[in-house]
Parts: C-alpha cells; sequence; structure tokens
C-alpha cells in the first residue's frame, strides 16, 4: 500500500508534477478524520516503487529507467490501485514507455478476470473519490485538493481504458513438431506499429479446425517469450493450433499456425 505524504515528496526531488496523480491521497485512502488503531502496524512504504509509479504516471520514460536501473524495485510490483506499472503505461497508450518496462520483465498486474472487472474497479474508485471530494466540500480544503487531483487520475485511466484496442493478430505461429508428445510454438507479436501494444499471448489447440472445442490452451504473460512448447498432446493425434495477442483492454483475433495441423 502506498501513502500519499511520501509520494508526494519523492515526486517533488524527482521533478514530477504532481496534479496528474492517481495515488490515493492519504494513507490507504482512509477517511483523513478516522482514529486509527495505535496498535495497528501500518505497513512499510516501497520508496522506488513509489517513484517508479510517478515517472511512468507522468510519462517520463528516462527517470522511470533510471530507477530500474539504480534501484532493486519490483518493476511488477502493485499499487494500492492493483495496477502495475505496465497497465498504467498501457492505459497511457505510452509505446516508448511500454517497450523499456518490458525490455526490464515487466508483465501486467494479473489482478483482474477481465477488462470489464478492471473498467467497473476504476469507475468504482472514480465514484468513491468524487464522494470524497463532495464530502470535504467546505470542511477541508487540503484534502479536497488531493481527492480532486486523484479523481482526475482515474478518470485518465478511464478514458484510456475506453480508447484502448486490443492487439492485431500475430505476425507469426509456427508448429514444430520436437518430440512423440511435444511440439513447440513460435510466435512474434505484430509487426504494424499501429497495432496496441502486446503485452501477453493466448494458445490454444484443438483437434477441431474450427476450434469448436478446446483440448487445451496457455497463456503466457511475460511478452519477452518469442516460443513455447507444449506436452499435452496425444501422439497420432492430428492437432490445430492458434495463437492470439493480448493486453489489458483483451485479447485480439487469434492467428492459425503454420503448418495448419
Amino acid at each position: 500500500m502506498i501513502c500519499y505524504m511520501p509520494r508526494i515528496q519523492v515526486i517533488e526531488k524527482l521533478g514530477l508534477k504532481s496534479e496528474e496523480s492517481n495515488v490515493e491521497p492519504n494513507p490507504r485512502g482512509m477517511d483523513p478524520t478516522r482514529v486509527e488503531n495505535p496498535s495497528k502496524k501500518i505497513p512499510p512504504i516501497d520508496i522506488h516503487l513509489t517513484a517508479l509509479f510517478a515517472a511512468v504516471e507522468h510519462g517520463h520514460t528516462d527517470k522511470a529507467k533510471t530507477i530500474l536501473e539504480s534501484t532493486d524495485v519490483d518493476v511488477n510490483g502493485v499499487n494500492s490501485d492493483g495496477l502495475s506499472p505496465l497497465d498504467v503505461a498501457v492505459l497511457n497508450n505510452n509505446k516508448p514507455l511500454i517497450k523499456m518496462l518490458i525490455g526490464f520483465g515487466a508483465q501486467e498486474g494479473n489482478e483482474f478476470s477481465s477488462g470489464d472487472s478492471l473498467l467497473s474497479h476504476l469507475r468504482k474508485l472514480s465514484c468513491e473519490a468524487d464522494q470524497r471530494i463532495c464530502d470535504l466540500t467546505g470542511t477541508d480544503a487540503r484534502n479536497q485538493s488531493l481527492w480532486q487531483r486523484r479523481s482526475k487520475g482515474l478518470a485518465n485511466l478511464i478514458r484510456g481504458f475506453t480508447q484502448a484496442r486490443p492487439p492485431d493478430v500475430p505476425s507469426l505461429v509456427a508448429v514444430d513438431v520436437i518430440g512423440s508428445h511435444t511440439v513447440n510454438v513460435r510466435f512474434r507479436e505484430p509487426e504494424s506499429n499501429d497495432s496496441p501494444p502486446t503485452t501477453k499471448f493466448k494458445i490454444e489447440w484443438s483437434t477441431d479446425p474450427d476450434f469448436k472445442s478446446l483440448c487445451g490452451y496457455r497463456i503466457l504473460l511475460d511478452p519477452r517469450q518469442t516460443e513455447c512448447s507444449i506436452d499435452e498432446v496425444a501422439h497420432g493425434t492430428r492437432y490445430y493450433f492458434r495463437l492470439c495477442c493480448g493486453n489489458i483492454k483483451g485479447w485480439g483475433h487469434p492467428h492459425p499456425s503454420t503448418p495448419a495441423s
């Protein structure tokens, strides 16, 4: 969980603007007037992860790279909203930043079962932020201002999600038989520079050329991966394979393998 004030200090040290940040305005996003149990420990703050999210949220690729190179920060750490740095970069459609993060091993936060559940979660957080703004009107201008910043940041994420789309079809899907029960699937992400970013892959196989029923599937969350061995096939059975690219928005159209079976 990331607290607000240390994050603000990090943002200021990095020379970043804080008005676009979607961080929760106070520790764990709780009512600042609520009395906490003094015996209950607050989780330690990961300053490096805080700095990384600040750089990513503001689109500062060089500063994010410096943080990743000079600290032991977990590039796949998630913030209090359940998002990873890569999720935030994808929602902001910042392709240079996405490419850089992937080079350091970044993956989706994988905290949500679908794009729809993520959107519902973001909208819920946005409603909560707007309600806090109303509750603080005329009583606490400072905290109200912080919640307004958070509301604006969440609105940017929601807009980024609604404008996003899944990736195009992969440019290569090839299958090689390497054993009596094993095949190796090779693949490449879409070649077009206009394609939305790819952050994951899904391989499906079936004995039906129309894929009306699946024998199995494999989801690969490392976007750097270019091949995958599958040892779940029966000797002497004809299988058909296909692969699709995905991102936080969902899955693109599948591409059949070469050869087809």
